[in-house]
């Protein structure tokens, strides 16, 4: 009996182990694509909502999703393999979350740049993909978690191949990342692949092999600036950035603790004038900045980091040279700190180091010209916007859109509902 009982545990705890849940993998509709671009459907299973917690802005201290990314890729590729962000140089990324924080930062539920995960961990999304003139690295589908989280069980890779429109492929490849990553540039990192594929190939078939991009490193150089309260603000690198993606380091020190600041990629316009718009947004969810406040609002716990001793900080700004809205590469940028929401017309904050792209001589960007002097508002808040600006050669005159003025509504704190029309396309000359 003694036996037959301890034969009866053994099987519970087997089956109890069988029953574990199950590791993250992606299933991409197609992964051999016409090089004039598709769009595919990527279904995700096994993404546990809370596998992990963010640990920067705008998610710190919550369950911070899996980015699904769309770009290229260098071996090794991962966060958990310690591959900084400049080895994932993303084309498209959508941001796959748990419900409770999709509401957060998409509180309508309806852009394109989040999906949910489903309590039972899966996702599905379609993302547009084509090869982009100049890229190096892999092409591929990766997810890995957001918000600074690093988990190996969330990371996956999924290689994608661009071939002549006469190459049919129905296939469906699930790939899942193991911890170790392999350095070979004609293969995916050591990999655990379920693949079933059927492919029909024309005799005019032909792989697109896009022409490298160089990044030079003797031209990628740190630079830093003095701020208008002499803070000083350091990036690394400055120049040389690639337009498709890249990381640079962001420092500063001597910064006034009692006001809070965006650190984000912008238009630079120029002294005295708020530095916008920007590149992902410049708010407390943008894509491409991150939120430094010692005292932020109450509702804000999480999502802004405190300045460190005498005003310092530190901070990784993932950053690409455009977005629908801005093109860093045809108006001069900067990466700029600037005072948050909370007294966003306080310039004492303002401090902005221009940036230059791979390929781009660092003065191409010429600074904007003003034709009015900025003016002092009434008690000392601030300054206005001149009443017109002309670029120099180079710089196309700023324009608004008003195919992309759209209104924008959010809840706050005690389910109050806030909107603003129009939220996007503004003229960035005018301030009211």
């Amino acid at each position: 009996m003694a036996t037959l009982l301890f034969g009866l545990m053994a099987f519970g705890l087997s089956g109890a182990s069988a029953g574990a849940a199950p590791q993250a993998s992606v299933a991409v509709s197609k992964t051999d694509v016409a090089d004039t671009g598709e769009t595919v459907t990527v279904t995700g299973t096994g993404f546990d909502p809370a596998a992990h917690q963010g640990t920067r802005p705008p998610l710190a201290g919550q369950n911070s999703g899996v980015y699904v990314v769309f770009g290229t890729f260098d071996q090794p590729w991962a966060p958990s393999a310690g591959a900084p962000g400049s080895a994932r140089r993303v084309i498209k990324q959508v941001w796959a979350l748990p419900a409770a924080q999709r509401a957060i930062l998409d509180p309508a539920g309806t852009s394109p740049d989040f999906v949910t995960i489903a309590a039972d961990g899966s996702f599905t999304v379609d993302l547009e993909v084509a090869p982009v003139s100049g890229s190096t690295g892999e092409y591929g589908i990766v997810t890995y978690a957001g918000s600074g989280a690093v988990n190996a069980d969330q990371e996956t890779f999924t290689p994608i191949t661009f071939s002549d429109p006469g190459t049919t492929t129905t296939t469906t490849t699930s790939t899942t990342t193991s911890p170790s990553t392999t350095t070979s540039t004609t293969t995916p990192p050591s990999t655990t692949t379920s693949t079933t594929t059927s492919t029909t190939t024309s005799p005019s078939s032909t792989t697109s092999a896009a022409p490298p991009l160089t990044i030079d490193p003797l031209v990628r150089e740190a630079r830093s600036a003095t701020g208008a309260s002499g803070q000083s603000l350091s990036v690394d690198p400055a120049t040389g950035l690639n337009p498709e993606g890249d990381t640079t380091k962001v420092t500063g020190s001597g910064y006034d603790a009692e006001v809070g600041i965006y650190v984000a990629l912008c238009v630079d316009n120029g002294p005295g004038v708020t530095p916008e718009p920007c590149v992902g947004g410049g708010g407390p969810d943008a894509a491409s900045s991150v939120w430094i406040s010692s005292n932020p609002p109450s509702y804000a716990a999480g999502l802004a980091e405190p300045f460190g001793p005498n005003g310092t900080f530190e901070v990784d700004l993932e950053l690409a040279a455009a977005d629908d809205y801005v093109d860093c590469l045809e108006v001069r940028c900067a990466v700029v700190t600037k005072a948050d929401h909370t007294a966003s017309a306080n310039r004492s904050a303002d401090a902005r180091v221009p940036v230059s792209w791979a390929g781009q001589d660092p003065t191409e960007t010429e600074q904007p010209v003003q034709t009015t002097t900025p003016t002092t508002k009434p008690g000392g808040g601030g300054s206005t916007a001149p009443t017109s600006a002309t670029p120099k050669p180079g710089n196309p005159p700023v324009t608004s859109a008003p195919l992309v003025r759209e209104p924008r509504t959010t809840k706050g704190a005690s389910g109050q509902s806030l909107t603003v029309d129009p939220a996007t396309g503004l003229d960035p000359m005018v301030t009211r």
